[in-house]
């Protein structure tokens, strides 16, 4: 799934597909993009720790989009991509990041008969 998402005054193009959790993974690890949203977070660190997740999906994501060599990209390329945004201008659209991701692993298909 594709969506452009606004990121303050940014147009930010973020795509997810089957490959996003792996590259996640990949870049992030040992961190599981599966693991950080089976549970609703109950505590502030547990919160703010789904935030920073919710960060780094919408970097690979966007860079899924932007088409980058994937082997390239580390934590040092993550904060870099982040200093490009104000302040909490990402925190307030890691909901749409989510949907993204999790609209992708919905099925398009339909059940034969």
């Amino acid at each position: 799934m594709r969506k452009t998402i606004v990121i303050g005054d940014k147009n930010i193009e973020m795509e997810a597909n089957g490959a996003t959790a792996f590259r996640f993974k990949k870049i992030f690890a040992p961190l599981d993009l599966f693991k950080q949203f089976v549970t609703a977070p109950e505590t502030p660190d547990e919160v703010a720790a789904q935030m920073e997740v919710s960060q780094m999906l919408a970097f690979v994501m966007a860079k899924q989009a932007e088409g980058v060599d994937m082997n390239k990209l580390n934590e040092d390329k993550f904060i870099e991509w982040l200093e490009q945004f104000d302040g909490a201008d990402l925190l307030e659209v890691l909901d749409e990041v989510v949907d993204v991701w999790q609209s992708s692993k919905k099925t398009t298909s339909k059940p034969k008969k």
